[in-house]
């Protein structure tokens, strides 16, 4: 990896102590006409059309060096191909992918800038975090930055997404609705051939074959999953901390329960979870946890409205050495301006899904089979098998039936544990999972199961017609399908349009609160072994329950080891002190004051049963 000159740094840290790092960024060379990816930095200011203004990395060399290679090197020259095409076709001028290296968190498909005074009003851009890793950790920025370019790439080529029906903000395997699951499905492809691709960095190629984050991140779902199940559990680290744990396990999920396919399998929803008023937590199992390699597959309805199903379908399919041929026609090539000796084996693929993107505009994982076996149609019987193998039956077209509950709600993400941002829980009768038609009012599990039996259905009368459920049940459906259809928005809320202080306080003042309960009783439970003043008692009771729940909720460590720490830094010193005046009555009393006032931890953090 390339680092900057030093009198580049120096220049920049000058810059950021004056404020005028905008200027000295400006005074930096301008990047080469023809180059694939440019690197920005914003200034933070807007130009007179009302579009952030922004300006060339002065470091961009070190980002370079890494997205110039690998997959990301690769997409960067397929975009340069979009760019062709897009100019034959649309009359669309040619622009280098540009990257803007900001302070907000996450990373996203922007479109409109303005390149220091020149307008780019429709130029699509990638917004990614500055201090993201570059490389060498599951969802670094060497897999994000492809990531998000396709996004950009299906936008320019595709167009915007039709609106589905489902209004959650989307994650790996979340069921949404088959737009949002292949937008986001067809994007979070590309970084699992980031890692396996031959060229990638050699600490990003390594991640294949590390045990290390895939065992970490299968005991953190494990530990979630007790967590959610055990009959007392108040305030365990998986779901209070559920923040610091969850997102880089999906970026582990994103490479390992995809390869595997395992989203497509349905998970292990202990039915009592089922049966009760408010599903929530049978909600979250069913869109948090993978399946097992041997549960049942889920209904194809359902595998296309998952975008972790869709990223494996579109891992397979370009990996087809079927898709991989060449085609005869130098046409097809010339319209991309390249021809069939420069492009690789893999460029082939990407090239034939990108004009049937442009030219049928499909915008779900069937409908692209669709347009694609009927272009290249000696294609078409190795795709059809490797889509059937994954469970997926892309010739099955079906209807949409959308209904909103009107007595379960969920919450704005997944961050969302407790659902401080509510939404009412919307979903598609014909990829409805057991806990979607847990939230029918008068729904048995029983009417549920052979509601689901005879999925799919054309329309709720097809549902009478079948005599699946009681007409009081039938009446419900319909005032769900109305619900929904008198929302007035029904889009997902864009992720940095949250409000993260909304989302995350329900799991703050909760933390907060047994932090008080827990040293509550363990004052108590000191003073009754220890005859102390109160306020000593208390004082050392809220010290034992705030370092320990501190330490058990922000430390992935064994369960013991939050009782251990408050009683290393807090208890066994005043056990000293009583050795040291050789008081031997007064420190064993001191030892299992101590003990009895670290116990509330272990209880309140620990799930049982």
């Amino acid at each position: 990896m390339t680092r900057p000159f030093p009198s580049a740094v120096a220049t920049v840290l000058l810059a950021a102590v004056f404020g005028l790092l905008p200027f000295a960024s400006q005074a930096m060379a301008e990047p080469p006409p023809d180059a694939l990816l440019v690197v920005l930095t914003n200034t933070g200011t807007i130009c007179g059309s009302g579009l952030p203004r922004l300006t060339p990395h002065p470091a961009a060399d070190r980002y370079l060096d890494v997205l110039a290679r690998g997959f990301s090197g690769r997409l960067l020259r397929l975009y340069r191909h979009v760019q062709e095409l897009r100019r034959r076709t649309e009359a669309a001028p040619i622009e280098p992918a540009y990257l803007l290296l900001s302070t907000t968190q996450g990373g996203f498909p922007r479109f409109g800038f303005c390149l220091d005074d020149e307008e780019k009003p429709s130029a699509g851009y990638v917004e990614l975090h500055r201090g993201q890793r570059l490389s060498g950790a599951f969802g670094a920025m060497d897999q994000i930055f492809p990531h998000e370019l396709l996004h950009v790439i299906t936008r320019q080529l595709a167009g915007t997404p039709p609106d589905g029906g489902s209004n959650q903000v989307h994650a790996i395997g979340v069921r949404t609705d088959r737009y949002q699951a292949f937008n986001e499905g067809f994007a979070e492809h590309a970084q699992v051939m980031a890692v396996v691709d031959p060229d990638a960095a050699p600490d990003t190629a390594a991640l294949a074959q590390d045990p290390e984050p895939r065992q970490r991140a299968w005991r953190n779902l494990d530990a979630y999953r007790r967590a959610l199940v055990a009959r007392w559990a108040p305030a365990p680290r998986h779901r209070i901390g559920f923040v610091l744990w969850f997102s880089a396990t999906e970026q582990v999920l994103r490479y390992h329960a995809v390869e595997d396919n395992l989203f497509a399998r349905e998970p292990d929803i202990p039915p009592s979870l089922l049966e009760t008023s408010d599903p929530w937590i049978a909600y979250l199992l069913e869109h948090i946890m993978p399946g097992e390699p041997d549960a049942p597959l889920k209904p194809t309805p359902r595998l296309l409205s998952t975008e972790g199903v869709v990223a494996a379908a579109m891992t397979r399919w370009v990996t087809l050495p079927d898709a991989q041929q060449r085609l005869e026609s130098e046409a097809f090539y010339d319209a991309f301006g390249t021809s069939a000796g420069e492009v690789t084996p893999l460029d082939n693929v990407y090239l034939k899904l990108f004009r049937v993107l442009a030219d049928a505009r499909p915008y779900e994982l069937a409908g692209l089979a669709r347009a694609y076996q009927e272009r290249y149609p000696e294609e078409a019987d190795a795709l059809r098998r490797t889509m059937t193998g994954l469970g997926i039956d892309v010739d099955e077209t079906v209807s949409e039936i959308w209904l909103a509950s009107r007595r379960f709600t969920t919450g704005t993400t997944l961050f969302d544990q407790y659902r401080g941002l509510p939404r009412s829980h919307t979903f598609d009768l014909n990829a409805a999972s057991a806990a979607d038609l847990a939230t029918v009012s008068g729904l048995t599990f029983a009417q549920a199961r052979i509601l689901r039996s005879g999925i799919p259905y054309a329309s709720l009368d097809d549902v009478d017609e079948h005599r699946v459920v009681p007409p009081a049940i039938l009446a419900e459906l319909r005032l769900m399908q109305e619900a929904f259809a008198s929302m007035a928005a029904r889009s997902a809320e864009a992720e940095e349009s949250l409000s993260l202080s909304a989302v995350f306080w329900p799991s703050i003042w909760r933390a907060v609160l047994w932090m008080l309960i827990a040293g509550l009783a363990g004052g108590t439970l000191y003073r009754m072994t220890r005859r102390a003043p109160r306020w000593r008692a208390a004082l050392n009771g809220t010290g034992a329950g705030t370092c320990g729940l501190l330490c058990a909720w922000i430390l992935e460590a064994p369960w013991w080891f939050a009782p251990a720490v408050p009683l290393v830094l807090l208890g066994a010193p005043a056990v000293l002190w009583q050795v040291w005046r050789r008081r031997w009555t007064d420190a064993a009393q001191v030892a299992l004051a101590w003990l009895l006032a670290v116990l509330p931890v272990v209880v309140i953090s620990q799930p049982l049963g």
